[in-house]
């Protein structure tokens, strides 16, 4: 990872539970050489990909966001595909 631009879904979080932490914990990294949270890639306020041969690493510990988003993607495949069962969850 200290070779590597790494980005992180949440600095704080990956610092904590992320891989990011193992490499804190090493001593291999400080929480000062992450590239950049995602957010900050996709409002254009960090550079992205410079040169082909630039390695990026994304480290996810994941958000309630993240989460949502793919159970609804999961949900409509399951949908489309005429999968899954449906549940009475109030009765």
């Amino acid at each position: 990872m200290a070779s590597a631009r790494v980005v992180v879904d949440v600095l704080a979080q990956c610092a904590v539970m992320g891989d990011l932490h193992h490499a804190l914990a090493a001593g291999a990294m400080k929480e000062g050489d992450v590239h950049a949270e995602l957010a900050d890639l996709v409002a254009g306020r960090r550079p992205v990909r410079r040169a082909r041969d630039e390695v990026f690493i994304f480290d996810s510990t994941g958000t309630a966001l993240e989460d949502v988003a793919a159970a609804v993607l999961a949900y409509e495949k399951a949908m489309v595909a005429g999968a899954g069962v449906r549940l009475d969850l109030v009765g």
